[in-house]
């Protein structure tokens, strides 16, 4: 397994912070999670080929997490794509997307295929001989849901937790416990907490608090508000709680 950062910025982009993308690489498929704007931009620029994605996992229907999809599936069509293409998200995504697809009279000559996930449930939503997905619920403003990926074909299956917006929320931990890998959103620090409770988002205290209670190996914290210049202090205050963290950046690779 392994994962590219290609967006690690909440809903305003900065010159080298894209909004929410990762590209992850799971014996030999390529998957998509969630696909801010510019996604297929930054997959070209970080040498990641569009055409080994199969699968795209879209977490809530706020713009920095999905405004790149249609631009991405008109380029696969225009790239003579084939083989089919399956999108898993909320309810209500495959009708935004299928709606502009229609407004700008465009035609796919491929199958796209949309998966609604209950976002209120935890539940195996795709196992094949590679791997499975497990849906992770999460709180935020609208409905959102979290990704749990398990490469399955070995004896210790590697694992990778894709936390994205929500309010801190500790019933997720038995879900992910243990996992290898757990990204989860650190949109405030922690000195700004009432806000980040306003607009149900955590801290990065908060997202180290629950790497910790999950006993997992590895904590990436990411969707950084546009506020902060001095990213040190994100992890500052994370570690204090949970040593084995580091920032997502946009190109970091793991």
């Amino acid at each position: 397994m392994q994962l590219t950062i290609l967006g690690s910025n909440s809903a305003v982009p900065t010159a080298d912070r894209w909004t929410s993308a990762q590209y992850l690489y799971i014996n030999g498929h390529g998957i998509l999670i969630d696909c801010g704007e510019g996604a297929q931009i930054r997959m070209k620029m970080f040498d990641k080929k569009i055409s080994t994605i199969d699968q795209v996992y879209i977490t809530h229907l706020h713009g920095d997490h999905f405004y790149g999809l249609v631009g991405l599936i008109s380029t696969f069509n225009l790239m003579n794509r084939r083989k089919p293409l399956t999108v898993y998200g909320p309810a209500k995504l495959k009708e935004t997307i299928m709606m502009m697809l229609e407004v700008s009279e465009s035609r796919l000559d491929y199958e796209c295929n949309f998966v609604e996930v209950d976002t209120q449930a935890s539940q195996v939503i795709e196992r094949n001989r590679y791997y499975e997905v497990t849906s992770i619920p999460l709180e935020h403003s609208i409905p959102t849901t979290g990704y749990l990926f398990k490469s399955v074909w070995k004896k210790s299956p590697m694992s990778y937790a894709y936390c994205s917006d929500t309010i801190y929320k500790p019933d997720i931990v038995p879900i992910i416990e243990g996992v290898d890998l757990l990204y989860h959103e650190a949109t405030f620090l922690d000195d700004l907490k009432a806000q980040a409770v306003a607009k149900f988002h955590s801290t990065a205290k908060e997202a180290a608090l629950i790497a910790k209670s999950a006993n997992v190996k590895k904590l990436i914290l990411g969707h950084f508000s546009k506020r902060y210049t001095n990213m040190d202090l994100f992890l500052e205050e994370a570690c204090a709680i949970f040593a084995n963290t580091v920032l997502a950046s946009d190109a970091l690779s793991i």
